[in-house]
């Protein structure tokens, strides 16, 4: 079908619909000037109308059940709703996976450079300097880039500990939003050593959008490589998920990690 036809079918659609509200408007006018008219109207004539109305309605509802409930489906509604829905879900999948890999290949070279020793002791240190940076920085796309390049550190020190980190579970659920982020660091290089329903409750007590963001990010990555999780974790995801404001980042993880756990335990 060409633009020529595409513009034609489009005008067409909209003049059946002008025609459709002005003569339910119509039809408003007369039930009210003419009451005693619309009384002699039963539910059989109601039905019939409906059918006579089906071959012009076609072009923009695809299913009409008569008689009981009468069900609709808005066609173009709901492709367009589908088409979103696909095209969110494909973007964000691409460019959180494409992140993950650059961080960790930064953090993998770092490793190659350096020796393992004093990691932890490290971590403590980019804790503070985090605070630093997010207290001295006004919000804004530079100081984002300045704490990412400071997670991008803890990652590199987190991945000399070889997954061999007993107190991670401890500073996952710190008051200090620093050594929550070296905790996650450690979660996000080794997943299948850290406890999941720990991962999760750093995002929930999590105070600071980065933070949150980066704990998000460890337990999509947690479930992407099959750590086990229980019926409460989903649901806590669920719950979660439903407390970001729609559109965010963080609201668009939270409900992908959702729909995944979901998919997975409905199989």
């Amino acid at each position: 079908m060409g633009p020529k036809a595409t513009t034609t079918t489009a005008a067409s659609h909209r003049g059946l619909r002008i025609w459709i509200t002005a003569g339910a408007l119509v039809a408003i006018v007369l039930r009210i000037a003419f009451p005693t008219l619309f009384e002699r109207i039963d539910s059989i004539s109601v039905a019939l109308i409906l059918i006579a109305a089906i071959p012009w309605l076609s072009p923009i509802i695809s299913k009409i059940s008569i008689p009981g409930l009468i069900e609709t489906e808005l066609r173009e509604l709901k492709q367009n709703v589908r088409e979103a829905k696909d095209e969110v879900a494909s973007v964000s999948k691409i460019a959180f996976r494409s992140q993950d890999t650059a961080l960790l290949s930064g953090a993998e070279r770092g490793l190659e450079m350096t020796n393992r020793d004093g990691s932890v002791q490290r971590l403590v240190e980019l804790a503070k300097e985090y605070a630093a940076v997010r207290g001295s920085m006004p919000s804004g796309p530079a100081r984002t880039a300045a704490m990412d390049k400071l997670f991008g550190q803890m990652l590199q020190e987190a991945g000399r500990l070889e997954g061999k980190w007993p107190q991670h579970n401890e500073a996952l659920r710190s008051n200090e939003a620093g050594e929550q982020l070296g905790a996650i660091a450690y979660a996000f290089a080794f997943p299948e050593a850290v406890d999941f329903s720990g991962l999760i409750e750093s995002v929930e007590i999590a105070k600071q959008p980065f933070v949150q963001y980066w704990g998000l990010r460890a337990i999509q990555r947690a479930v992407d490589v099959g750590v086990g999780y229980s019926l409460k974790d989903a649901e806590r995801l669920r719950i979660l998920a439903s407390a970001f404001r729609p559109g965010t980042d963080r609201f668009l993880i939270a409900n992908s990690i959702s729909r995944a756990l979901g998919k997975k335990l409905a199989n």
